[in-house]
């Protein structure tokens, strides 16, 4: 049967890093480089704060020199906008950038070098809702807790296979948030 799950916001690829950084973007809508202002950067993408954001699917070429790295060079690369937020306009509004054709050893490289920067505090608390998929399930099973003043009711799908555990493989779903940069 389809049942409707709710599914976790905030599942990202790579943990995104609070930078400050200057970047030149090279679009078809500009006639030189324009530099804009780099907030957030993961090995996949960057924020660019601008009043005067692109649209999404638009092309550009982006040309930065990330944190920690030789002021003599630079990470020049294709990028798309994914993302629009004009809500922030206040703040400045915004793109998000994904790199579209950044070099494995590039984006090691640059995994490396964010890793022990910490993640952007959060302008302020977010109440954003879970997003609501529905998933085929062959049967629900309903758990009930009672507490004497409220009953807690929990709806779990059944058991769809038996695993070995030589078969489960358990990895990590993120870095480490607080984890420091090792000492040479």
């Amino acid at each position: 049967m389809l049942q409707v799950a709710e599914v976790l916001p905030g599942a990202r690829r790579a943990v995104r890093r609070a930078v400050s950084l200057e970047c030149a973007v090279i679009s078809d809508w500009w006639d030189e480089p324009v530099p804009h202002l780099v907030t957030n950067l993961t090995p996949h993408g960057l924020w660019i704060e601008t009043p005067f954001p692109l649209e999404i699917g638009d092309e550009m070429i982006v040309s930065f020199t990330p944190p920690r790295w030789r002021r003599d060079r630079e990470i020049v690369t294709c990028g798309a906008v994914r993302r629009v937020d004009l809500r922030r306009r206040e703040a400045g509004g915004g793109m998000g950038i994904e790199f579209l054709d950044l070099g494995e050893g590039e984006r090691s490289e640059l995994t490396a070098t964010l890793r022990g920067l910490p993640p952007p505090l959060p302008k302020k608390l977010s109440r954003r809702r879970p997003r609501r998929e529905h998933v085929w399930v062959e049967m629900l099973l309903t758990w009930e807790e009672d507490l004497g003043d409220r009953v807690n009711r929990f709806e779990v799908s059944d058991t769809i296979g038996v695993f070995r555990d030589e078969a489960l493989r358990f990895e990590p779903l993120g870095e480490l948030l607080t984890g420091g940069v090792l000492a040479a």
